[in-house]
């Protein structure tokens, strides 16, 4: 009887976190994210304070429980970007790609 040979796989062998059809979803996600922290501190630069507004109307109203989420968003934000940097260094660990300085570079030139 032919024993089949298995070997056990690395810890960090995942595919792409790109090709998964719910990353499209998490990416939406953060860009949302960001454009809500976007326009809260645009309000801050161009509308009065909520507590100056005499008589505020439905918009004004929704407008401002939008833009009162920007710390919510910045969490969200930096938690989903440090997924998919996570997922991109496992992913070039797996290709055996990774070095300090290219990911250095990769981050930096982000900024």
């Amino acid at each position: 009887m032919l024993v089949e040979k298995t070997h056990t796989q690395p810890i960090y062998n995942i595919p792409s976190v790109r090709s998964y059809r719910w990353s499209t979803h998490l990416d939406l996600l953060r860009g949302l994210a960001s454009l809500l922290v976007f326009i809260g501190h645009l309000k801050f630069l161009l509308f009065l304070e909520y507590s100056e507004v005499s008589n505020p109307n439905f918009f004004i109203k929704r407008f401002n429980s939008l833009t009162g989420l920007g710390h919510q968003c910045v969490i969200i934000f930096f938690v989903l970007s440090g997924f998919f940097i996570s997922a991109s260094v496992l992913r070039t660990i797996q290709q055996k790609r990774w070095s300090w300085i290219n990911y250095l570079v990769t981050r930096l030139t982000r900024l």
